[in-house]
């Protein structure tokens, strides 16, 4: 039996028996689907993607548990800027130590857009822009002499609600509440999917 007819009777059984053949083809096609969605998610999550490169060799902490060896009691909470600088900036054997708060949505003002635009933010230290390998459309990071001044850096799709473009806004000022900040720099916006880095005005 050569391949032509092969092919003849299997479609001529295919036919004849058309529920199951349905059943048979949505079964595989589910488990493939299935197999290539966790395969995205797992890349997704695990593999070293823009802007965050350097996820095999990065640690983070979110809280920090003490425990009362005494009496068995125990706190958790969230790390204080303090507690960063003392037990981690000091530390030798690790290339860069950044400390970082998502500060979540907030409503920022500009005056090409008085009405307001609503991004999420995240307060950084100038060694968050070595461990995240954020690409600069324009501009750098603010330093560390300038990061308890009123700077901040922003993506382009920002820039460009803001103020209607995504080039020669460095300098440029814009308001969160009534503080205004200058833009240092501009950078690619990242996915949401990289929610470590993700943020849309880092100051």
């Amino acid at each position: 039996m050569n391949w032509t007819q092969a092919c003849k009777q299997a479609w001529n059984e295919a036919r004849q028996h058309s529920v199951y053949t349905s059943l048979y083809i949505a079964g595989v096609a589910l488990a493939i689907a299935l197999t290539m969605i966790f395969g995205v998610i797992y890349f997704v999550k695990m593999a070293p993607i823009y802007p965050e490169y350097n996820r095999a060799n990065t640690y983070s902490i979110e809280y920090i548990t003490f425990r009362d060896t005494t009496n068995y009691s125990s706190m958790s909470g969230r790390l204080g800027y303090n507690a960063v600088k003392e037990w981690f900036y000091t530390l030798k054997n690790v290339e860069h130590v950044t400390a970082m708060t998502s500060l979540g949505g907030m409503t920022i003002y500009s005056d090409n857009n008085k009405e307001g635009v609503r991004m999420s933010s995240k307060g950084v230290d100038p060694d968050f822009f070595k461990v995240f390998n954020l690409e600069f459309v324009e501009g750098k990071p603010f330093t560390e002499e300038e990061q308890n001044l009123p700077v901040a850096v922003i993506t382009d799709r920002v820039a460009r609600q803001l103020f209607g473009t995504d080039e020669g806004v460095t300098g440029r000022t814009f308001k969160i509440s009534i503080q205004e900040f200058v833009v240092k720099g501009v950078v690619k916006e990242a996915s949401r999917l990289t929610p470590a880095s993700y943020s849309q005005v880092y100051y």
